[in-house]
């Protein structure tokens, strides 16, 4: 077909790409790097490990698996290997679109089938989640193939060998990701309510069941065996870490709130809920609702003010489509078999992120599977609509159908340039390349290095990368519980820390006993990051008795052009207006820059002036390079006490382009505080 043919030369032409445009406007990510490492020491015979020191359970089994045999053939080259993956999601992909078809075709028309893999073919975020290097893709392809079995034979005809057929598949899916039982309970509560005895509806999730967990048994043996757990480390990590960056991702970049992740208030719990179901509505794929809810996106109107209105509006448009008159015959039995197993997951999915069972994320890639399903349910109500609306019945269910089609490709037109062709600082992996370029220059070898996002440095980089954030390394979680990241920090041997200033505020100062982060070492501007160079318990205590000279532990000069050109972008980034009242769309779209919190910390920590920077500022002033203007007469970076200090300290500076990279975020800070706690988060 036309469509499967165009689906899969898109996809591939992507996978292609010169690794160039992938890193800095593709849909690789710095997660999917994780993978990459872990793959790539599996075929070296290294064993699952990230940075070849701590073992690590954070993956998922099949896809990095599949991954195995191209690092294998590949043994030195970094790149060839990338490509190969995206090939084998992009194919996923294809595959993916023809399952769809299948199953839309079992409970509507064909024009229907073809608008559904029309959604999936062309969506930018489909794309891009399908090709970011994570397991995104092969999940898509075995979740879409578990329904159209489930849908096609097992339903009509639970006997034996399909129950055995499906459980194999469905464990399969859980290997390639775990959301993935969210799925089988969908499908097992629609096998429980088949018109059938119910000796026999529970024999056959009986024998479901075990043939599932007979697939995942040896992962389960190998869990159980290595670590002591039946669920990959990840998952406690990303739970643990989406309530550190809570307020950052429901609340929007700029919020001023904070709270301390042992105890999220309940507002906390709304505001997510709220972001998990906007992350849905905001992509043209729920036909007709997305014609209203993804437009609306783009306006920025799902802002607290008007998100009732807007989408009351879309579920009461899904609501009148239960009412339109359906052909009866075409697939009945199909059709509910689907709705419940959808209803279900999507049940199950939106609050297992929302409420923290799965981690409170939403990224769009976190939602594929509800993405998956609901481009179906559009092929659906396309014939709802036509069917059901004399005028357009008067118009033609091929003329509806092209006009659908036209109405969403116009939306995708003006998604492509943020999916494809703008640079994105903060997602796309090129920002990170620079980082590594910064380390290898000045750091040997030899050196151990810490930071929290740490795929594509671990990856790349010649130093010894440790993972900070806990998702490929269990002790790092275990210290941000403990609230003891400094300490573990010096436990590892680690010599540099480098991140965003936001995440070493969220998971450093914060995640550490008051004052530990500051005493480190010293701390200096790498373009976008902070990197801070840990000194020796010894050199520390020398130099405060001050037989330690600062020239003995000079940081390194790490700003070059090119990172001088990050911040320059990602400050002109910062600069842009945000309306009043207006929740960042997604979190991928959140800027990940630090803001004035942040630079109350640094203001501990011995930060050295670069050549040409001037002197420390006075006490009661503010630095020269932040002179306020009318708006910001109010903005003040040093603590209270700092600026009326008697005792006439020398105040640390932060240098200019970091001044600059955080100036507008911080204001933005200021002013929005006040008005995120009037609107009740």
């Amino acid at each position: 077909m036309t469509l499967l043919a165009a689906g899969l030369l898109l996809r591939l032409g992507l996978a292609w790409a010169p690794f160039d445009y992938l890193a800095r406007r593709g849909p690789l990510i710095d997660d999917a790097f994780y993978g990459f490492s872990i793959a790539r020491n599996l075929a070296r015979g290294a064993g699952a490990t990230a940075d070849g020191l701590h073992p690590t359970s954070g993956f998922q089994p099949l896809y990095t698996l599949l991954l195995v045999p191209f690092y294998r053939a590949f043994p030195q080259d970094p790149i060839l290997p990338i490509h190969l993956a995206l090939t084998l999601l992009g194919l996923c992909g294809a595959f993916t679109g023809w399952f769809i078809y299948r199953i839309v075709r079992r409970f509507a028309s064909r024009r229907a089938a073809l608008f559904s893999l029309f959604l999936w073919t062309f969506s930018p975020a489909l794309l891009v989640s399908g090709l970011n290097g994570l397991e995104t893709g092969v999940f898509g392809l075995l979740l879409a193939a578990s329904l159209d079995l489930y849908l096609g034979r097992v339903r009509s005809n639970p006997d034996p060998a399909r129950l055995a057929a499906l459980g194999a598949l469905l464990g399969l899916t859980v290997l390639a990701r775990v959301d993935g039982a969210l799925l089988a309970a969908g499908i097992s509560f629609d096998l429980l309510r088949l018109p059938h005895p119910a000796s026999r509806r529970l024999k056959s999730l009986g024998m479901l069941g075990l043939v599932a967990a007979l697939t995942l048994l040896p992962y389960l043996l190998w869990l159980h065996h290595r670590f002591g757990v039946l669920l990959p480390e990840s998952g406690s990590a990303t739970r643990f870490l989406s309530l550190c960056y809570g307020t950052r991702f429901v609340f929007g970049a700029r919020s001023g709130a904070f709270f301390p992740p042992e105890s999220p208030p309940l507002l906390y719990y709304w505001g997510s809920l709220r972001k998990a179901l906007q992350t849905l509505l905001e992509q043209p794929l729920l036909f007709p609702a997305s014609l209203l809810t993804s437009p609306a996106s783009l306006f920025g109107w799902l802002g607290p003010q008007r998100w009732f209105l807007v989408v009351g509006g879309a579920f009461l448009g899904l609501a009148n489509l239960v009412a339109l008159r359906h052909r009866p015959g075409l697939g009945e039995g199909a059709w509910k078999g689907f709705a419940r197993v959808a209803g279900i997951s999507a049940v199950l999915w939106i609050p297992a992120y929302a409420f923290g069972a799965l981690g409170q994320w939403w990224f769009s890639r976190y939602f594929f599977p509800l993405f998956l399903l609901v481009t179906m349910a559009s092929g659906a109500a396309l014939d709802r609509l036509g069917e059901g609306i004399a005028v357009l019945r008067r118009v033609g269910p091929g003329k509806l159908a092209l006009v659908a089609c036209a109405l969403h490709a116009l939306v995708f037109a003006i998604q492509v340039p943020d999916s494809f062709i703008r640079h994105k600082p903060n997602l796309n992996v090129s920002t990170y390349l620079l980082a590594v370029a910064a380390l290898d220059a000045q750091l040997p070898a030899s050196c151990r290095v810490g930071a929290f996002q740490s795929g594509t440095l671990g990856y790349f980089s010649r130093c010894q990368v440790i993972n900070l954030d806990g998702v490929v390394n269990r002790d790092a979680t275990r210290a941000l519980k403990e609230q003891r990241m400094a300490t573990y920090i010096r436990e590892e041997g680690i010599t540099a820390v480098i991140d965003w200033p936001w995440i070493l505020e969220a998971l450093l100062v914060r995640r550490s006993p008051e004052g530990s982060a500051q005493e480190l070492g010293t701390a200096h501007r790498a373009g976008p990051f902070v990197m801070i160079l840990v000194e020796l318990a010894s050199e520390r205590l020398a130099r405060a008795a001050g037989r330690l000279s600062e020239e003995s532990h000079r940081p390194p000069k790490v700003v070059t052009d090119q990172l001088q050109g990050v911040v320059e972008a990602m400050a002109q980034r910062s600069r842009d207006d945000v309306p009043a009242g207006h929740i960042d769309p997604s979190p991928e779209q959140a800027e990940n820059t630090g803001d004035n919190r942040f630079v109350l910390s640094l203001d501990q920590v011995a930060i050295p002036k670069e050549d040409g920077e001037q002197d420390s500022p006075d006490p009661g002033r503010s630095p020269a390079c932040f002179k306020p203007t009318d708006d910001e007469s109010s903005l003040q970076l040093l603590p209270e006490s700092s600026r009326h200090d008697g005792h006439q300290q020398k105040q640390t500076q932060v240098g200019w382009a970091s001044h600059q990279l955080l100036k507008h975020v911080t204001l933005a800070a200021v002013k929005r505080r006040e008005a995120v706690m009037n609107e009740g988060f």
